[in-house]
């Protein structure tokens, strides 16, 4: 006797669009939009790409477009983060920077690993394997700076905009969004320049 029969096709199939239905709803549910909270699924590019700064976005997506050009895939890990998460991140390891002063909290940065064939840059990657890859380099002709040069802390998968004073950008935020209250600011929202 086969499984599927006309008794039982039609439970059968609204029973699986049923199933479909609420795991696309779970999932969605699981999303929240990244401007308002700084969060971002972890596996869309172009969901991290659409948080950053406007004024930055281009820059990024350059950068990367290049990359693929030279034959190397990326993920993008992180990029907008609000300063509430910031803050998070400091208090769980405190080389990272304190909310409101990370690139990150203006949409001025992105941690991203590259892939290519077999070789994998990522967060603890060789410093020199990275400088091999020439993805520093290109980043610099584009005008983005690379956390494998900072003092002390190496963070070689953060790329971020060359010549912006995070401090600066600080009190910016906060008489932009007219507040003393970080919470109130939409730091990717801040207008730079």
């Amino acid at each position: 006797m086969p499984l599927i029969n006309k008794k039982n096709k039609a439970p059968i199939i609204i029973g699986g669009i049923f199933l479909g239905l609420a795991g696309l709803t779970y999932y969605n549910r699981k999303k929240v939009k990244a401007v308002v909270s700084g969060y971002i699924n972890p596996k869309n590019n172009s969901a991290h790409i659409d948080s950053l700064n406007p004024q930055f976005k281009d820059k990024f997506q350059r950068f990367l477009n290049a990359a693929k050009l030279r034959g190397w895939d990326y993920q993008i890990n992180s990029s907008y983060r609000d300063f509430k998460r910031q803050k998070e991140l400091h208090i769980e390891d405190d080389r990272n920077a304190p909310a409101g002063y990370s690139d990150h909290n203006y949409g001025a940065a992105i941690d991203v690993q590259f892939k290519k064939g077999n070789i994998v840059l990522g967060k603890t990657t060789n410093k020199d394997q990275w400088i091999k890859s020439g993805l520093p380099q290109l980043a610099a002709s584009m005008g983005l700076g690379w956390g494998g040069d900072f003092k002390g802390y190496l963070d070689q998968v953060h790329f971020y905009v060359k010549g912006l004073n995070v401090s600066k950008l600080y009190q910016m935020a906060l008489k932009q969004f007219n507040t003393n209250d970080p919470t109130k600011v939409i730091g990717n929202r801040v207008k730079v320049a």
